[in-house]
């Protein structure tokens, strides 16, 4: 962690890795030391504060971008609001979007991760001398 060598999910998954117990552990602790995590989640930010930049230039700037480039005065009957409003914001409400639903997936994994970093707690119970061991 120190001088920028590694980020907080490497460190984690160097802790996991030192202390796993099976192939499965270390498997899924050598995934996130290289890093596979931390270039996901880095990508969302960097997809996040773009659209967040674009938003707010549209934002503080808006007034500027003139619709009538886009082909027709504002007064004209034929007119397209939502086709002027798409040539001011571009794509970033639809890279939300798809922002939100890669987020979501991502989130509906069941903790998988977790269950294989802490294992299973798992009680045979039954009637004594009935083979549970």
């Amino acid at each position: 962690f120190a001088n920028g060598k590694l980020d907080l999910l490497e460190v984690e998954a160097l802790a996991d890795l030192l202390t796993a117990d099976t192939q499965t552990q270390r498997q899924q602790a050598l995934q996130q030391l290289e890093g596979r995590l931390s270039n996901l989640y880095n990508t969302w930010r960097e997809d996040l504060i773009s659209g967040l930049a674009h938003a707010e230039a549209v934002i503080d700037f808006g007034d500027d971008e003139h619709l009538d480039d886009f082909g027709m005065e504002e007064e004209d009957e034929h007119f397209n609001y939502d086709a002027a409003q798409l040539n001011v914001w571009g794509n970033v409400g639809t890279n939300m979007a798809n922002l939100c639903q890669q987020m979501e997936y991502h989130l509906q994994d069941s903790n998988r991760g977790e269950l294989v970093r802490e294992g299973l707690k798992i009680a045979i119970v039954g009637p004594p001398n009935a083979g549970k061991s």
